[in-house]
């Protein structure tokens, strides 16, 4: 027998021995208790304190006839709802058409006031042609001047919105969007 196989063959043996669940368990018997008893998911649980799942479930079981676990815990995580992800999408897709609306502003320019609105600054010099930006953002002040708002240069960086014009846009934006 090699060496890896003897090393193995001993790690099987001390998980055969370490199934108990009483107070003189390890640590990683105990915290996966603990990690049931809040809900985490099985899965989770055995990756975390790398038990295999089958003999973690066993052992969960064997707790909860004990009364020590009120109930076993899910299988995994729910699946990720697909739609959510689409809307992700769609909403800044719906924003831009809302920005669009509420400023009268060209796509490119809609584009960069959607940067701004969500993100807490843009850089001049992360875009192809600084000068070209220099001169939407020229366009989109105006467009914004008689809703109040103020698009502030940031010297050798860019450009941002205040936090509270920022969020007076997106009330705009939303009530845009309830309205179409």
């Amino acid at each position: 027998m090699s060496s890896t196989c003897v090393a193995r063959h001993r790690a099987r043996a001390f998980r055969a021995d370490t199934f108990d669940l009483s107070l003189g368990s390890p640590p990683a018997w105990q915290s996966a208790l603990l990690l049931a008893d809040e809900g985490v998911p099985l899965c989770v649980i055995a990756r975390a304190t790398q038990i295999p799942s089958a003999d973690l479930r066993v052992h969960l079981e064997a707790a909860q006839e004990e009364g020590r676990l009120l109930e076993l815990p899910e299988n995994d995580w729910p699946p990720y709802n697909t739609r959510s992800r689409r809307t992700v999408a769609e909403d800044r897709g719906a924003q831009a058409v809302a920005l669009r609306t509420i400023t009268g502003a060209t796509r490119a320019e809609a584009g960069l006031l959607q940067a701004l609105v969500t993100s807490s600054s843009i850089c001049r010099h992360g875009y192809k042609s600084p000068g070209a930006i220099d001169v939407h953002i020229h366009y989109l002040r105006r467009r914004l001047a008689p809703l109040g708002i103020v698009i502030v240069s940031v010297h050798g960086h860019g450009y941002r919105l205040k936090s509270e014009d920022r969020a007076r846009l997106l009330v705009m934006i939303e009530r845009a969007r309830s309205t179409s």
